[in-house]
């Protein structure tokens, strides 16, 4: 036992020993964050082998190009019903813990992956690639429900635009080691070693996670993030943060909307005789005490009691808002199909394309393949800096001309491709750099965007971004036994032809919501 004098506990060695001790004891930010990225990114390793070795499992098992499209459709299609019914199903057992939820996820999806490479029959393959789809898809929201709670509403837009950047992390990742462990030790090896590490991982991260969710919080339910938390005056989901975080954020909210503690203390309106007590110094359960009353009124659309029309014209344009009023959710849904067609083809079909169309080496291909995601990255990051700093926040403007940009790199991959690698390489780059771009901002701020012009938020944004999400899940879908029918018919160079014209449609589903979008700007500058 450590015996420290009375006199030291103010001195700097002191105040390090309980740094120490304190984060040894409490998860912080960087954490968290650190353990939910790495581990998204993991998973991958169980869910990229298969678009890898394609060929090898073809020439291995004699399985037919409509086989290996329809073992695609099945995870897809699991994954797309995964993301609607198991959130439901996982309400239902609000007791269960996310360390819990996580063994059984990652282990699942491990063992499924490790299965998957030792039986040789396609009607297996689908039904465990079934099971993967439906416990994949439960990690990421349950992931975003760990991490979202410990930063605040002015970080979390930059640390989730950070933190997505995990699924091209993980799929460069997983497609390098699939195609290195595909020529090296046998293509059986890209699913049963990756099995193995994800089950043996699944098992730190939910000992690494203990502690990250306090006992009141639902990790089954998207709750309404920090800003709604504190406007309504939830305070629960803090409280295992180190109370000044509590504070700093809280100020943080009030002063966004042009308060001083001693408003909130006193009420708006109205001036304070005395300063209320530093919410520094008050620990997070006596913050949670804070009136509602004046909690609430730090909302500026919050109307006065009293005001009984005022209050139903905001419930009205919050949740009873037709979705049908909203301009532009069909178009926008009809172009994210389109995006999301193209990129998953992309995604599981470029390797099997680069192997037998472009006869480049089963290895070779997968490494090759990887220049797609890291244009991805690219794209994924660079969208939404292009659209703020050089287009005024015209995101939807920015995802019509980059669905644009992706027609023509399509066309250009498909007449110039076999040329040479050196041209291959640029222009999956460029492809990646475009088809992400354009997913970043329609499957994820189009939503917001659309339902802001419609004066209208809360849960109608959360079913707006459903719709969009869901066209996309199913253009997802239907790529998997579309590719291999159209390749087989067409061929290769028109299929990616076809693609190029998928990517127009993309594009001019866009240009009225972008007409729009425009308009608007103009009216708000």
């Amino acid at each position: 036992m450590l015996l420290i004098d009375q006199e030291h506990k103010g001195t700097l060695m002191w105040r390090f020993v309980r740094y120490c001790s304190d984060s040894l004891r409490r998860p912080k930010r960087g954490r968290i964050f650190l353990i939910t990225y790495l581990a998204y990114a993991t998973l991958y390793a169980t869910r990229k082998p298969f678009s890898v070795v394609k060929t090898d499992v073809q020439g291995s098992l004699n399985i037919s190009t409509d086989w290996l499209g329809i073992i695609d459709t099945c995870f897809l299609g699991a994954y797309a019903i995964g993301q609607l019914l198991i959130p439901t199903l996982l309400a239902r057992y609000p007791t269960m813990s996310a360390s819990a939820i996580l063994v059984v996820l990652y282990g699942g999806s491990g063992l499924a992956s490790f299965t998957f490479g030792l039986v040789s029959s396609p009607a297996i393959f689908s039904i465990l690639w079934i099971i993967n789809g439906l416990l994949h898809a439960a990690v990421f929201p349950l992931l975003i429900t760990c991490l979202s709670p410990w930063f605040n509403s002015s970080q979390r837009g930059k640390v989730m635009g950070a933190w997505t950047t995990s699924q091209q992390t993980g799929a460069i990742a997983a497609t390098g080691l699939s195609a290195w462990m595909s020529a090296h030790l046998g293509w059986r090896s890209a699913f049963t070693i990756p099995g193995i590490f994800t089950f043996v991982f699944g098992i730190f991260v939910a000992w690494a996670m203990q502690g990250t969710l306090t006992d009141g919080t639902n990790v089954h339910s998207h709750q309404s993030p920090l800003p709604m938390d504190v406007e309504m005056g939830r305070l629960d989901t803090w409280t295992s943060r180190p109370k000044t975080e509590v504070a700093e954020d809280m100020i943080e909210v009030v002063s966004a909307n042009g308060m001083t503690l001693e408003n909130v203390e006193s009420g708006p309106g109205t001036e304070s005789s005395a300063a209320g007590p530093d919410p520094r110094s008050m620990d997070p359960r006596e913050l949670r005490g804070t009136r509602q009353k004046d909690l609430v009124e730090v909302n500026p659309q919050t109307p006065p009691q009293g005001s009984q029309s005022s209050m139903n014209s905001v419930v009205a344009s919050s949740s009873g808002v037709s979705l049908g009023s909203i301009t532009d959710v069909k178009s926008v849904s009809c172009s994210y199909f389109c995006v999301k067609c193209i990129r998953y083809s992309l995604l599981f079909w470029l390797p099997y394309y680069l192997a037998t169309e472009l006869r480049y080496p089963h290895e070779v291909a997968g490494y090759t393949s990887i220049i797609f995601d890291v244009g991805g990255v690219l794209g994924g990051i660079g969208a939404g800096q292009v659209a703020d700093r050089l287009f005024r926040g015209r995101r939807i403007f920015v995802a019509m001309f980059a669905c644009l940009a992706g027609t023509l790199s399509l066309i250009a991959f498909s007449l110039f491709a076999g040329s040479s690698k050196l041209v291959a390489l640029f222009m999956l780059g460029a492809i990646g750099i475009a088809i992400a771009a354009a997913d970043s901002i329609i499957g994820g701020s189009a939503a917001t965007d659309l339902c802001e012009r419609a004066k209208c938020s809360g849960s109608t944004i959360g079913a707006v971004s459903g719709i969009i999400n869901g066209c996309g899940s199913v253009g997802a879908v239907l790529q998997g036994y579309l590719t291999s029918r159209l390749t087989q018919s067409v061929g290769w160079p028109s299929f990616y032809l076809i693609l190029s014209g998928v990517c127009l449609c993309g594009s001019a589903f866009l240009v009225v919501p972008a007409v729009h979008e425009l308009a608007s700007v103009r009216a708000l500058s």
